[in-house]
């Protein structure tokens, strides 16, 4: 069994799964869900659960461009049949900072040429929507900070009646860069200092509707981030990663997951029954939940573990390599100093036979983020336990499947 053409295998991108004509699991009816959240909303998800895909949803369900596209790309899908009226209505800008090196040193440099490169972007695809004059002082603006040339393009933008929707995607890319140099910030090094005010002013600015004014704005990321203790007054917007209404969001339900199957059967003879792969994949990828409102619903998978699991199936049967689902551990595990190690100790006494009973802490400063107090909750973040339940209104939380306890034991030293 090789033929896997309709598996969207390492693809995130909407537009192409659907003129391909590949497996897309139908999460459009959360466009309602959202546009009743805040208007500046972040979605916390692990790596894995699809948040690249859905940012690319919501670009081809707003952006203006694709008015033309809409019914192509929408056609058969659930908001298909009661699509909001703000489809199709937006100019949409898309930050992605997934491809930041890691250095914090060079980190403001990075963020700068990201925001130029989209700026220009942005208003080379939406010049036919922007007063003629707006060009005029463009290049002018463009030798300023981000924050001059967001301000300029917004301001042009509601000068001709558009609205504005900036899409982020790996909103958190520094706090990889944070654990890669050990988990400390230096407050002594004035360019790591200079790169973390880039970076966060800019959501600042466009959290500041009497500065920037955008319309909407939609990020995702692993981890809540914050600098506000070691920048009083540059914050976010409102965090998303316990809301019951968007639970199933991102991540597959069971149904999904046999729709998945019964796609792969149809285009291969499979050596197994689609019960006995469902068996399998509750082991390897299943076993989420991110609400503790949720805990009674049926469990989530990793989409990204059930595409690895798809290919190494279709490779090798049930003697896959183990080391398909453990290739991903974080950067956090890797960060051994001594306050981990005593949370370590601490984790080893319940870890795998009771529940952890934590609560789960909501902002991470980027600034601490190695203490102890966040340790549990990061593993969380980083989907290495799930809530399994409450206890006093407090969560329960455990390991969600064989892929993280492999990866926990291997970080416990069992």
């Amino acid at each position: 069994m090789h033929n896997l053409t309709q598996m969207p295998i390492g693809i995130s991108d909407f537009a192409t799964i659907r003129r391909k004509g590949l497996v897309y699991i139908d999460k459009t009816k959360f466009v309602h869900v959202l546009e009743g959240l805040s208007p500046h909303s972040f979605v916390i998800r692990p790596h894995g659960f699809g948040r690249s895909l859905m940012v690319s949803m919501l670009e081809a369900y707003y952006d203006i461009k694709r008015r033309d596209e809409w019914e192509s790309l929408f056609g058969g899908l659930e908001i298909a049949q009661n699509p909001t009226s703000e489809r199709s209505s937006y100019l949409v800008a898309h930050l992605d900072f997934g491809s930041i090196s890691g250095n914090l040193s060079t980190l403001r440099d990075e963020i700068f040429s990201i925001y130029m490169n989209e700026a220009r972007r942005f208003y080379e695809n939406y010049a036919q929507y922007l007063p003629a004059e707006a060009g005029k002082g463009i290049d002018e603006v463009f030798g300023g900070t981000p924050a001059d040339m967001f301000k300029y393009l917004v301001a042009q933008c509601h000068a001709n009646n558009h609205k504005v929707y900036i899409f982020v995607d790996n909103y958190d890319c520094l706090v990889e860069c944070v654990l890669r140099q050990g988990g400390h910030v230096s407050s002594d090094d004035k360019a790591q200092i200079e790169g973390l005010k880039a970076y966060f002013s800019f959501f600042d600015l466009v959290k500041n509707n009497t500065m920037c004014n955008v319309d909407k704005f939609f990020a995702v990321g692993v981890v809540p981030i914050s600098i506000k203790m070691a920048f009083p007054g540059v914050d976010l917007g409102d965090f998303h990663f316990d809301t019951p209404e968007i639970n199933g969001m991102m991540g597959f339900d069971e149904s999904d997951v046999l729709s998945v199957l019964k796609c792969l059967a149809s285009t291969n003879t499979l050596d197994d029954s689609i019960e006995d792969l469902i068996v399998e994949l509750r082991h390897h990828a299943g076993g989420y939940c991110f609400s503790r409102d949720c805990v009674r619903q049926p469990r989530l998978f990793s989409p990204q573990k059930l595409f690895s699991f798809v290919k190494a199936y279709s490779e090798y049967g049930f003697n896959y390599p183990v080391s398909t689902f453990g290739c991903d551990v974080c950067p956090l595990l890797s960060i051994r100093d001594v306050e981990y190690d005593t949370k370590t100790s601490e984790l080893k006494e319940p870890f795998g036979i009771d529940d952890i009973m934590v609560n789960i802490e909501n902002i991470i400063p980027i600034d601490h983020i190695v203490e102890s107090r966040y340790f549990l909750s990061l593993l969380y973040y980083f989907g290495l336990l799930t809530i399994v339940g409450h206890k006093w209104g407090t969560p329960l939380l455990n390991v969600p499947n064989e892929s993280a306890r492999a990866q926990m034991k291997e970080f416990l030293n069992y």
